[in-house]
């Protein structure tokens, strides 16, 4: 599939989930008799399943709420890829009907399993990381569940079942409470929901070398007098919850760090202001500098994904960070380690290809320049189109409103909750996977 038809198919894709959300409810197969009209006739299923590494605009949904068997679905060709080795949730979202008391205890499983029906390598089963009060009604707005961990069991998958590259298939397993038994007739497949076909694929891995800027603050003071961030801030920068490793198709153990050799470099501030930070002219001095440093002596450049990082120590002036193939700097400091994170994402992003994302709106903090072909991204406000999920801390980034709150897309102009849009993660996906064939 080409660029433009995979953006187009992704645009569908995601309509294709926000309007099934709203006609679930409304689609209800008679696989099964109800129960005699006095008894209660209490029904719980396994509504949809979503498998996630950060960001997935597609579900599996069980329309039918009443199976004679369990409902098994093949992961849709719009899918975001899986990333092996990626730490990976699988949300499962559960419906109920016929009462009105929200059912608490429920008792929910995963299962995994390989070729041949065999189980995969490593735990037979795995149980959530929560636990979750079933709501009467929940499938009518599976939109504003997607937007809230709390509405879903959230199942982190054993590192053994993502390190294949076989594909697997996953089953999710409800059981009523006992102090709120299914009728009879409703205790029935529709319990259980499998997802199959998820294959886990290998991406190039991220060479990141650290450098130091050391800023001379006034003329008068020798190489060695200059301040620099803390020789250990790339630490902080680039843990397991940072956002680089949560949100980018890479799993966390291919995100490589390296100190270059001194750590630090000698630049000037500014000496025409009082304590000389480095302005915008001084800051892309040092990116020069830190380009050369990335090209050394070879005559070609090397690949995309080994980037030297200059790191500027805070506070400085005028420019957040700077980016280009294989070169990017960073101002940073302990106070803006959140600022300094997402700064790193979105250079990254560019050394890797992507240009600003959504920038066809321009409300309040967005109203930087754009070229015309940054306005094919499909998200409003740059926004980021569908739910995103924080492997880490189990949290769901909601969408909010595009047109005010809303989570950005890191490569965007935009403030506020910053993660990745489907659109920018399948293309970041597609560079990371080109440089890893």
């Amino acid at each position: 599939m080409n660029f433009s038809k995979r953006r187009q198919s992704l645009k569908a894709g995601v309509l294709a989930v926000l309007l099934g959300a709203h006609l679930i409810g409304a689609t209800i197969a008679q696989a099964q008799p109800h129960a005699p009209a006095n008894t209660p006739d209490v029904n719980l299923w396994a509504l949809a399943m979503e498998v996630t590494q950060a960001t997935q605009p597609w579900l599996a949904v069980a329309l039918n709420h009443r199976e004679i068997t369990p409902r098994e679905i093949t992961v849709s060709p719009e899918s975001i890829p899986l990333v092996r080795g990626k730490r990976t949730v699988a949300r499962v979202y559960p419906g109920l009907e016929g009462t009105s008391q929200a059912m608490i205890g429920v008792e929910a499983t995963l299962a995994c399993q390989g070729a041949n029906a065999a189980p995969c390598p490593g735990p037979a089963v795995v149980q959530p990381a929560n636990v979750i009060q079933v709501e009467p009604a929940d499938d009518r707005d599976l939109e504003a569940m997607r937007a809230d961990a709390a509405r879903s069991w959230n199942f982190v998958l054993p590192a053994e079942w993502t390190a294949t590259g076989a594909p697997i298939r996953l089953t999710a397993a409800i059981t009523a409470p006992a102090g709120m038994p299914e009728c009879p007739v409703c205790h029935d497949g529709a319990n259980r929901l499998v997802v199959s076909g998820l294959q886990f694929n290998s991406t190039a891995s991220l060479k990141l070398k650290v450098v130091y800027a050391c800023v001379r603050r006034y003329p008068d003071d020798p190489a060695a007098k200059c301040d620099h961030a803390p020789l250990d801030i790339h630490e902080r920068l680039f843990h397991e919850g940072s956002l680089l490793a949560l949100a980018f198709p890479i799993a966390l153990e291919d995100i490589h760090i390296s100190l270059h050799e001194p750590v630090t470099v000698t630049v000037d501030g500014d000496y025409r202001t009082a304590g000389g930070p480095m302005t915008a002219g001084r800051m892309r001095e040092f990116h020069r500098l830190v380009c050369a440093l990335a090209r050394g002596s070879a005559e070609a450049p090397p690949p995309a994904n080994e980037i030297t990082i200059g790191i500027v120590p805070f506070p400085t002036m005028g420019v957040f960070g700077l980016g280009s193939d294989n070169c990017i700097i960073v101002r940073a400091g302990l106070g803006i380690l959140n600022q300094a994170m997402e700064t790193i994402a979105e250079e990254i992003g560019h050394a890797l290809g992507r240009p600003h994302a959504g920038c066809d709106v321009h409300p309040p903090g967005e109203d930087a320049p754009c070229e015309p072909t940054y306005q094919q991204f499909p998200c409003p406000h740059g926004g980021v189109c569908t739910p995103g999920f924080d492997t880490h801390t189990l949290q769901a980034i909601g969408v909010g409103d595009p047109a005010g709150e809303h989570a950005h897309d890191f490569m965007s102009y935009g403030g506020g909750v910053q993660w990745i849009s489907p659109y920018t993660y399948r293309h970041l996906y597609d560079a990371l996977r080109a440089l890893a064939e």
